[in-house]
């Protein structure tokens, strides 16, 4: 019953942190609504930038102060884990230092900005965005292999390719499915703006793998190492490189930079619980569903014409990753039994989950030893201790 009680609470876990992210997603993508009124009424995204990263910041570590008061606090401004009993955890925690939180926040300024460079001077940004999150999805699974060691599923490989197949859909790059303004100045996909797309697809990968190795830090300090950098990269483009300095005019424009703020707020805390549970590869999956959502958001919200190419990639996105959410499911179900048989009996490990590092051995055939009479013993050793191999 204990066993039982284990896989109920691990799938409990994953679905929480499933769940966690997929909101994330949308409420990153209802954040980039927002974003995108503001910047066609002229705002400047440096501007927005500064605003976004300082204030949320301050916010932080007011409410911070409110629910954990000075040690809270302390251990935000610092990148200092949770108090926590469980000495696995505790190990963990002590091999990143409170530095880590820094440098996750900013491999995720790199990354916005790399992309931000790209977009605004060697392509259109639909052909831009499309090709960074298919990188970012090869480059999340990749990292997750080989950094976290995890067992990345077959599955969660097709639902990642079902995802990117419906990210192009969507964004609809002009270099594959043509420009519908022949006159327009069109930027086409160059080899260096492929290489800074590479490179930032890298550094977004890595903020995540942070985000993942990091479990340990509350939700707040690691939103607290994200936004300060952020927030000191747009006062030093703003003070010290000239960038427009163009703020909201209106009181409606000031209420979406409020909600900008608070919604990329909440985005942040729900992506960073949601990756303490689940893992990188299926977890970085989901996140592609904000292409989805914003296409939606496109729609209802800014009232922008859709296509039925476009509607038919939100359909597959979400598809792709309800794909990888049931995989990862039953990949657990499926570790579970095999972790109660009683002995590796090869018609039992067809139920195993398969994964890339997955080695399948046939049991050991019986050893027959000779006796000191010099009779032999046909006793099987792996019956007399037996031994379970998990399949990975």
């Amino acid at each position: 019953r204990s066993e039982r009680m284990g896989i109920d609470t691990s799938l409990q876990h994953r679905a929480v942190g499933q769940l966690l992210i997929v909101l994330g997603a949308c409420v990153f993508a209802l954040v980039n609504g927002f974003i995108k009124i503001l910047m066609t009424a002229g705002v400047s995204k440096w501007a927005l930038l500064a605003m976004r990263g300082n204030v949320t910041m301050l916010i932080n570590i007011i409410l911070t102060f409110g629910m954990r008061g000075v040690g809270g606090v302390k251990r935000l401004l610092l990148g200092l884990p949770e108090p926590t009993t469980d000495h696995e955890q505790a190990e963990k925690n002590a091999l990143l230092p409170g530095v880590a939180i820094f440098a996750r926040g900013i491999c995720g300024a790199v990354s916005a900005t790399l992309l931000i460079w790209v977009y605004e001077r060697f392509m259109a940004f639909s052909d831009s965005f499309a090709i960074f999150l298919g990188l970012n999805t090869i480059w999340s699974n990749v990292l997750a292999a080989v950094v976290l060691k995890e067992q990345v599923q077959l599955a969660t490989i097709v639902g990642g390719i079902v995802c990117v197949v419906g990210i192009f859909l969507v964004a609809q790059p002009a270099f594959i499915f043509g420009h519908a303004d022949p006159n327009s100045t069109y930027l086409r996909p160059s080899a260096l703006g492929l290489g800074l797309l590479l490179i930032a697809s890298l550094f977004c990968s890595v903020n995540v793998l942070f985000t993942r190795s990091l479990n340990g830090r509350s939700p707040q300090t690691l939103l607290h190492g994200y936004m300060s950098v952020l927030g000191t990269e747009g006062l030093i483009v703003i003070i010290f490189f000239h960038g427009s300095r163009i703020f909201p005019s209106t009181p409606i424009g000031w209420a979406y930079t409020a909600m900008i703020i608070v919604l990329g707020q909440a985005g942040q805390y729900f992506s960073a619980s949601g990756f303490k549970y689940e893992n990188l590869s299926v977890g970085s999956v989901l996140a592609n569903m904000e292409m989805g959502f914003a296409c939606l958001i496109d729609y209802f919200m800014l009232h922008e014409p859709i296509s039925y190419i476009s509607m038919a990639g939100t359909v597959i996105i979400f598809i792709g990753g309800a794909m990888v959410a049931f995989s990862a499911r039953k990949a657990i179900q499926a570790e579970a039994k095999y972790s109660s048989l009683p002995s590796s009996d090869p018609q039992d490990l067809d139920d195993a989950p398969l994964s890339l590092g997955s080695r399948f051995s046939s049991p050991s055939p019986n050893i027959r030893t000779p006796s000191p009479d010099g009779s032999s013993d046909s006793s099987d050793k792996s019956s007399s201790s037996p031994q379970k191999k998990a399949p990975y």
